[in-house]
């Protein structure tokens, strides 16, 4: 799953792709993982989506592991008028904040 992270930083770096940016001047961050759940953590435009959706395509492709789009979830943080389109493009579902994680309640 590292590779993943690879390719979401390799993206950042290259402007590819806009993650959280922590504070005034710090970190970006673009995706969060623990053991087999990744988290992405990206400005809500069709260009970011297209872009994750891309990273998954990618690693399925080299690593022949995918990602279940029917478990996934896409999560605002910050109200986002588009958010139907979103979903629409990453081919998943849409969710409310908060959310269970792994059954624990929120």
């Amino acid at each position: 799953m590292e590779a993943v992270a690879r390719m979401v930083d390799m993206a950042i770096s290259l402007n590819l792709l806009k993650g959280f940016r922590i504070g005034v001047g710090g970190p970006e961050i673009g995706v969060l993982q623990y053991v087999d759940d990744t988290i992405f953590l990206v400005d809500a435009t069709i260009g970011n989506v297209l872009m994750v959706k891309m990273i998954l395509v990618l690693f399925e492709a080299v690593s022949c592991l995918s990602a279940n789009l029917e478990k996934t979830n896409l999560y605002e943080i910050r109200a986002v008028d588009n958010m139907g389109s979103l979903v629409q493009t990453m081919g998943c579902n849409g969710g409310k904040l908060p959310c269970n994680y792994m059954g624990l309640p929120n």
